[in-house]
């Protein structure tokens, strides 16, 4: 006869940065550090009146607690007749991830509360340096970079899943990175580039 349905988002953050920039352009020519905590959540509920069936309702919960930091540097100066901008940093986060589906005259099989997946933590992880030289004043630009990525899903043993079986997934990559522009007389400019690229499942 109808169907009502209440949806909510709330999400709470605290995140904490610190920026240098070394004004004499030493080695560090500039840092930037960030801590931050994330808690957010998507409750939805919804109640059915129902003719003949008995009324029910259903409420789903999903949460996603976050807690990373990074941190990024530069560094600007000269090799012989080189320049470079050197820049490296690091980056990780740990996530907490929850949902449950409870309610009233469940579905068979289902027996309330239960959960879509177990509770999981998901850790990332991830490094690079980067540099920019430039030779004969700029005339070429070369643009070498690597990265190294890590990922780790770590699903919990859960009371509500009794027959599920988690099972732990993990990896690593290194991905290389080369590019270069070369101007042109007139104003114009080639350039070329070769990437690897590694997004975590």
């Amino acid at each position: 006869l109808s169907l009502d349905a209440d949806d909510k988002i709330k999400r709470n953050r605290v995140s904490l940065e610190h920026r240098y920039d070394d004004p004499q352009g030493g080695f560090l020519t500039q840092l930037t550090t960030q801590l931050y905590w994330q808690d957010a959540k998507v409750t939805q509920f919804t109640a059915e009146d129902r003719n003949t069936a008995a009324d029910r309702t259903r409420l789903n919960v999903f949460s996603n607690r976050v807690f990373g930091g990074a941190a990024g540097f530069r560094s600007d100066f000269a090799t012989g007749g080189l320049k470079h901008s050197l820049a490296w940093g690091i980056d990780a986060s740990v996530t907490r991830q929850t949902g449950l589906r409870d309610g009233t005259v469940p579905t068979a099989p289902d027996v309330f509360p239960t959960r879509a997946f177990p509770v999981t933590d998901f850790t990332l992880a991830g490094a690079f340096v980067s540099d920019r030289i430039e030779i004969a004043d700029g005339a070429l630009q070369l643009y070498p970079a690597l990265r190294f990525d890590h990922y780790k899903l770590s699903p919990q043993a859960d009371p509500l899943l009794p027959t599920f079986a988690a099972a732990k997934q993990s990896g690593s990559r290194i991905s290389p990175k080369i590019g270069a522009v070369a101007k042109i007389a007139g104003g114009l400019s080639a350039f070329a580039n070769y990437a690897h690229g590694f997004k975590a499942p």
